[in-house]
This record gives structure tokens, sequence and C-alpha cells, in this order.
């Protein structure tokens, strides 16, 4: 008996599949006159009843019908989908001898090989490949789609949008992929939404009208801008808008136009202070686009006018600027000695030094207030930031200089409380600069501005977005030929759109019924760019676009174009895929060079090999990984404080399991690597931090702790591969404590593949009221004595108590927190192997490779084809895992022998 035959089962085996699992044991005592005559039985005959009505009818019969199941009913139709589902979960019960229960007659060996051998043999003559049932695109596949075809690189489906629901561990399965009269809703608003993107309504041309701007209409952010006698006053020149920049709080360009802007400005100077500018002050006006936030730098915006400005006395400056749609009016003093915030605090150090030179007094004040709010006075590293920011901080430094008693003694430039508030000054300039700016708003130089007139639209103008539209609409739907019709045009378009968006050709009268449509609309009076966008509205919810294969027949190669590229990158086919279906050229094959008797179809492995993905941020790498291993719970869990596990932390953890199916596929690791590997891919700060490995090659570079890079492991250890990683061990845990049965359930069914059933209803969730249990151990033992729970529970519980030397995070331990004992995370396998912890765990599924390479095939192949595969498909699987083991290939070679296989090309 093969480890694989034992370690196979199903998530949905319940109460009635294990009834008839008794009536398969019962079936093997039946008198067998020879082999042959066992393969090719093809029906459950008389004398199997008897066996049956001695064994289970007594309980499984009309009137007891225990279980919901009467076995007087005939299981012997093979054309029954339903039995042979049934019969296809049976197998590997009766060949792991699971049934019937361990008080009951048992069958001999030889009986149940024989009747194992007929079931086999059966499954294989009625099974078929294929059976996928109708698969609309799923959340992400829609999303992608739409961006990939119509030219929107950021769209996302709006807020609310139905999520699908996951059958077989996947949400891009057609058993999952419903619809539902509020996913349809949904699709109805997406579609208006890319139609007002493609096509959108001409707005009414905004009448001409000036818009006044008073100081009280400017944002004054942090200490950029200050209100004084009447006007704004610019006191600092800083990169980052929020630190240097003023704007109005309520104008917002509707119209893109030539606008007409006056702007009345003056400056504010020193009488007594040797701070006299050397040259006019430069007052910038730029275009903000009000969708770009406030700690961008100013460089991203664009430059209207630069105004100089000399005159104590308001002077107006007019002049005329495009302004567009979205956008309003950015303020910005150019050449202010005072520069902080941004990455201008080195700058606002040098300055404070030479404001220090010249007035002692003006230093030691500052001495005072910034060192005595600091936590620590005699270092003076870290300050209350609250108390010394904008108004806050000058207040106190004008309190501190007023003082008779102010304590001048330290106040030279070679003090060390000198050099320290000049260096926290360089450090520090977002909170100190924010002050510091008042002595100049009160003193000076500074520059007011006093008003700002804005008159247009004087005349339109195409803005950015209207550009953008424009050429989209050239590169999706061409210049309408002035030759033709507006029928013939459309004609035309729908030739060559409708093949794009329904993903294969179109027949004429399916072009007809949309050209009907649209010449209708126009009849009514609506003009063409409304007819477009009728058209656009209808293509996005035609089943075509929602739906791929829903011919009738075998899959052809434009369904095989789109299988291939919606598993490999979440989109629809390209132009080079298209090309090839169009000639038929996926599906065309020719002698294989590795055995020249075999056939092997070359253009679909090399279109395999190119669309591969080979990035961690790949949409398939994404969203199979966080799938498969669980992952996604990683974005609703946040680990106890006692863990110093961040937020940065768990994305850390996931992107290391993200680049690490990466790097196996890209390179074509062994599939031994997935479980004991020697490397992984984090930062080595982090390497440090939950596996207490510190990388020799990067141990020594401070600037490359936090880098994200690929981090030797040792073989044979505890950490490295699936059953040592970080965002495994969080996943299968709850942020607090170690949970051994979601761990033992994830091994099962995720390196494994053997799904467990759901508990029964009546089973109680775990409490602590377990009479002196003191470990996890000991807490399952009282909560699983049940026959119900034991015999689940016989195979979960020892693969989580394996796991329990990892913390809810996956560092290290070896005692269990609450009681300090001794962890004891030796287990007994079902096969009778005994292993002390996960190394001997990891050593003995290396021996058993087999069975982690068939069910992560089993995963690919699923999520890959919409379908759990059938039991002839799970044989043809074994087939290529087996070769792949066999002839020391590696997971890019068995990742694309399952895209070449039958089981992926059958629709």
């Amino acid at each position: 008996m093969t480890s694989a035959t034992v370690f196979t089962h199903d998530r949905t085996r319940n109460i009635q599949l294990a009834c008839v699992l008794i009536l398969a044991f019962s079936l093997a005592f039946q008198s067998v006159s020879g082999e042959d005559t066992v393969a090719n039985e093809n029906t459950v005959g008389g004398h199997p009843q008897k066996t049956l009505n001695k064994y289970c009818v007594e309980c499984h019969n009309a009137e007891v019908k225990e279980g919901d199941l009467d076995l007087d009913s005939k299981l012997s139709d093979w054309s029954s989908p339903t039995n042979l589902k049934l019969w296809e979960k049976v197998l590997p019960v009766i060949s792991d001898g699971s049934m019937p229960p361990a008080e009951k007659p048992q069958p001999s060996d030889t009986e149940r090989k024989m009747l194992a051998k007929w079931l086999d043999s059966s499954l294989r003559e009625n099974k078929s490949f294929g059976g996928t049932l109708a698969r609309r695109l799923s959340k992400e596949e829609y999303q992608n789609t739409i961006r990939i075809l119509f030219d929107l690189p950021k769209y996302t489906v709006p807020l609310g949008f139905p999520d699908d629901s996951t059958r077989h561990g996947f949400n891009n399965t057609g058993e999952g992929l419903i619809m539902s009269p509020t996913l349809l809703g949904a699709y109805i608003k997406v579609a208006n939404q890319v139609a007002d993107e493609l096509v959108p309504v001409k707005k009414i041309a905004e009448e001409s009208s000036t818009r006044v701007l008073k100081p009280d209409d400017m944002v004054a952010n942090y200490a950029a801008a200050a209100k004084y006698n009447n006007a704004l006053r610019f006191a600092s020149s800083g990169t980052q808008i929020m630190r240097s920049c003023s704007w109005p709080k309520r104008m917002t360009v509707n119209t893109s136009g030539i606008y007409k802007i006056t702007v009345r400005a003056s400056s504010f100077l020193p009488r007594s202070r040797n701070l006299m500018p050397k040259e006019p002050m430069l007052l910038e006006l730029r275009a903000r686009d009000l969708a770009v936030g406030e700690r961008e730098m100013l460089h991203r915006f664009r430059l209207l006018k630069t105004i100089s400005v000399a005159s104590e006395s308001p002077q107006d400056v007019s002049f005329e600027a495009e302004l567009y749609e979205g956008e309003t009016i950015l303020v910005h003093w150019n050449n202010s000695p005072l520069s902080y915030g941004g990455g201008q605090n080195r700058n606002l150090g040098k300055h404070v030094r030479k404001r220090f030179e010249n007035d002692k007094r003006f230093l030691a004040a500052w001495q005072k207030v910034v060192l005595e709010n600091s936590h620590d006075p005699k270092e003076g590293t870290l300050f209350n930031y609250g108390d010394l920011r904008g108004m806050s901080g000058w207040e106190q430094f004008k309190k501190a200089i007023q003082d008779k008693d102010l304590d001048m003694s330290h106040a030279t430039m070679d003090s060390v409380q000198t050099k320290k508030l000049i260096a926290l000054f360089a450090s520090q300039g977002n909170v100190l600069g924010e002050a510091f700016a008042y002595d100049y708003f009160e003193k000076g130089p500074a520059l007011d501005l006093h008003e700002i007139r804005v008159e247009g639209p004087l005349r339109s103008v195409d803005g950015p977005q209207d550009e953008e539209v424009k050429k989209r609409q050239r590169r999706l739907f061409d210049v309408p030929n002035e030759a033709l019709s507006k029928e013939g045009n459309v004609a035309k378009l729908l030739e060559d759109l409708l093949p794009k968006i329904f993903r294969k050709p179109v027949k004429s009268r399916t072009i007809d019924v949309y050209l009907k449509m649209v010449t209708e609309h126009w009849s009514k009076g609506y003009s063409y760019e409304s007819g477009l966008h009728l058209l656009i509205r209808s293509i996005l919810i035609s089943p075509r676009f929602l739906y791929r294969s829903l011919d009738d027949g075998p899959m052809d190669d434009y369904d095989l174009a789109a299988r291939l590229s919606y598993f490999l990158t979440q989109g629809p086919p390209d132009k080079i895929l298209i090309d090839l279906a169009r000639r038929g050229r996926l599906s065309a094959v020719r002698p294989s060079e590795v055995d020249p008797s075999k056939l092997e179809y070359w253009v679909l492995r090399r279109e395999a090999k190119r669309l591969m993905p080979t990035s961690h941020s790949a949409p398939m790498v994404q969203s199979f990984t966080s799938q498969w291993l669980g992952t996604r719970r990683l974005d609703s869990i946040m680990p106890d404080a006692v863990f110093n596990f961040t937020a940065d932390d768990l994305d850390l953890a996931k992107r290391e399991v993200e680049y690490f199916f990466t790097e196996m596929l890209k390179t074509n690791r062994p599939m031994t690597d997935f479980i004991d590997p020697g490397f992984t891919f984090t930062t080595p700060a982090f390497a440090e931090k939950i596996y207490q490995v510190e990388d020799d090659k990067t141990k020594a570079k401070k600037d490359s702790e936090n880098k994200f890079q690929k981090i030797t492991l040792a073989r044979d250890g505890r950490y490295g591969g699936l059953l040592g990683m970080s965002a495994v061990m969080t996943t299968t845990a709850n942020g607090v404590d170690t949970q051994p049965v979601l761990r033992g359930v994830w091994v099962l069914e995720n390196i494994l593949g053997m799904p467990v059933p759901p508990p029964p209803d009546d089973v109680p969730a775990l409490t602590p009221d377990t009479q002196g249990a003191k470990t996890p151990r000991d807490l399952l033992a009282a909560h699983t004595t049940k026959k119900s729970c034991m015999s689940c529970h016989r195979k979960i519980d020892p693969l989580g108590f394996v796991l329990e030397h990892f913390d809810p995070v996956g560092r290290w331990r070896d005692k269990w927190p609450e009681s300090g004992t001794i962890i004891d995370a030796s287990a007994t396998l079902q096969d009778g192997t005994k292993v002390e912890d996960v190394i001997e765990l990891k050593r003995w599924v290396l021996t058993n490779i087999d069975l982690f390479s068939r069910c992560l095939a089993v995963k690919l192949m699923i999520y890959a084809t919409g379908r759990e595969p059938s039991y002839i498909e799970v044989k043809e699987i074994e087939d290529i895992v087996k070769s792949n083991r066999e002839n020391k290939h590696g997971f890019q070679d068995i990742f694309v022998d399952l895209i070449l296989s039958e089981t992926f090309r059958s629709k």
C-alpha cells in the first residue's frame, strides 16, 4: 500500500459517504472467480446485494434510513454522475482500510485489493476528461480584463462589488462563480462607468465668471503661510507643498480653458535686522491637480507664472494661463531664505547657525525652549513634538527671550548645547521649522499675498483628461472614415472590437444585432457618441464577455488561449495567442524530442513558458499562493503586541511566500525544495528577528538590513520551506495563541493533499474547562474523546503538535507559554512513522515527496481549469508527478506538463 493511497481523502466526505463506504467493503466479501472477472466487472450484481443486506441494510433501509441513507436503493448505475462521484471517494478508503469500523468483521487483504482493482478499472472506464461548469470571469479577472481591453490601467471595480464564492479552495471555479441579481447590478454599474470613460458625455460650455480669492479663502498648512494685517504672509520655501505653499480652500476649475489671473502682492521687509534680501522676491503660481496629495513635491505641479515682488506696497500683476479640469492655483515663495521639511532640514540647520552667530540672546532662548523640552536635557536627542509645533513653540521662545534671568552661559557657538541644538534643527526641522518660521512672519523678510482674481474661462481648451480620452478613442475605435456612413463606421468598429472583447470570432448575425440596436438609438435623435456609449454598455453585460467557453463541443484553440492566459496572467489572451488560435496552432503537435513515439504540443509549451509569471508581483503568483496557502488571512490578523510583530512584518511574511514560489518556478528547482530549500526571501532584519538567522553576507552592512533579498538557511533545519515559514505559522494561528487543529488541517490539505471533512454540527467549540489540562495536547485530548471526533483528530492532531514549537508568528519556542511546560512535539503519523519535531516531519515528507507534488499539482489544476479533477484526471496528474520525480525534473517542468495535459486541454 503506497503512502499516496494511505493519505488520499476528500474535504466533502460526510455521513452519507461513510455509509456508502460500508457498502463498498461489504462488496469485498463477494466470491470472485478470478482477477480478470474483477477487473472487467461493470455493475454491482445480485450477490453483492446479499452482502449489503448482511452488513448494512439493518441500519440503512427505507424505514430506519440512518444517516439519511437507504442502502436498499440501487447503486450499480455507472452512468449516474452521483454514483460515479461516490465510488470515486470510496476507492481510497477501501485501499487504506478505514472501513468497516474496527469492531466489525474485516475483509481479507486479497478481497480488499480485488475490490479496489475492480473499482479502479470501472472508474477509468466510466470517467472522462473535462466537465468545467460555465465559468464567468472572477472579480480579479474581470477587473484586469477591463484594464487591458479598454486601456484603463488604473481602473478598479467600485466599492461593494461582490466577492466570489470559494469552492475547492479557490474563488475562480465554475461551481463558485455564480450569477446573482446583486452581481448583475454591479456589472451594469461598471458597464456605465467604462462607457463614461471611453465616450464621456460632452459638457455644456461654462460661462465666464470672476472669482476673487482673499486671504481667508486660502489654505495655511503647517507654517507655510499665516494671516497678518489682512494679507496671507509667506515665510519659507521648501519642496513639499504642504510646508511651503497655499491654495484656495474651495476653488476648483470645472472647464479646461484659458483664464486671466490677477495677483496682488507685496514684500514685508525687516527694518532692524541684517536680513534684507539681495534680490526681488519671486512668487510662483502653479496649477495643482487636486487628485494629488498634499505631501507631493513642488516640482510635480505645472508652473503658470513667476512674478517678481519688489514693492512694499501692494501691486497687481495680470497674465493668462491654461487651467485644466480638476485643478486649482498653488502659490509658493520661490526664493525665501528660510526652508525646511521635505528634505530641506539640513538647510535649516545651516540657516539657524548663521542666526545664532549674530544674536547670542536669540541662541540662548532657543536653547532653553528646545533642550528643556527634550526627554533627556543633557543629551537633547528626544523632545516633545506637540509642545513645539508652530505658534505654541514660538510663544515659548518669546517668553524665554524676554526672561531677564535667561541663562546665557552656553550661548557660544562651540558649546555642547549649541551643537546639539543645531543638530536638532537639522534633523527635526519638520517640527522646529514650524515655530522658527514665526520669527519671519512677525519681523520679516516675508511675502504678502493680498488677493487673487481668476476670470474665465475666456475660451475652452483640451486638458490632459480630454487629450487622454481622444488618444484612447483613436487606439480603440480608430478615426471614423468620412467616406462611410455612421452605420458603416460602427459595423467596421464592431467587426474589429467584438472578437477582442468576446475572445473569439463572432458571426455576422451577432454584429447585425448590435448594429440594429445602435441605429434604432440614433433614429430617436441621439448622437453618434451616445450610440457608442450604448454599444459599450451592452457589450459589457453580454454573457460572451462575462463568461468563457460557452460554445457547445470540445475546447477549441480560442478556448485554450483564454484558459492559458487567465491561468498565467489573470487577463485576456494577447495578440500573439489570438493569432495562434486563429491559425489553429495552439493545438498543433509534433513528435517529442525526448520520445519520438509520442506527440508534443510544442506551440502550447512555448506559449506556456512565454506567459509564465516571473515576478512575485504577478497576479497569478499572488492570487494562487494566497488561496492555496491561506495567506489571505494575514490581512485580517494582527498579532498580539507581545510578539513584536508589526503590520510591516505581516507584509514581509506574505511577500516571502510570493518571492519563494516565484523562485521555485522561475529557476525550475526540484519539488523537494518546497520542503527543505536551504534559502528564503526576506530582509536580514526579519530573518534575524523571526528565524534567528544572521546572513554572513549582510550582517556587516547596516544599510541592507531592511532590503528584501535571498537569505541562506541551513538545510535539514527548523526554518525554510513551507513548513517553516512565518506566513504559514501566522495564518494558522489567531494572533494570540497557536491552534494545533488548524495547523494540522492545513498540513493535511495543503502539503499532503488529504482534506478532512468539516466537524459534525454537534461538536462543541474548545473551551478552557478541561479539568486540569495544562498544554494544547491535554486540551485536545479532553475534547476529542467522542468517537465522532477521534477518527479525524487521529489524523489532524499529530501534525498540529509537530508544529507547536512555532509560536503564533513563526518564532521558535521550547515551552508552552501558559504552563511553562516543555513542548512535546512528537507524533505518530498515519503510516506508523514516529517523528519528534518539524525537522523529522520534513524528512518524512521528502521521503514521500510525491504526496506533496500531487497535492500541489491538483491545486494548480483546480485553479487553472475551474473544476476538481475527476478520477481519470487525477491519474494523469499522478503520472506527471511520478515522471517528474523519476527524471529528476523541477517545478517548472511539472508546471508546464500540467498545461500540456489532456486534463488542462479538456473543457
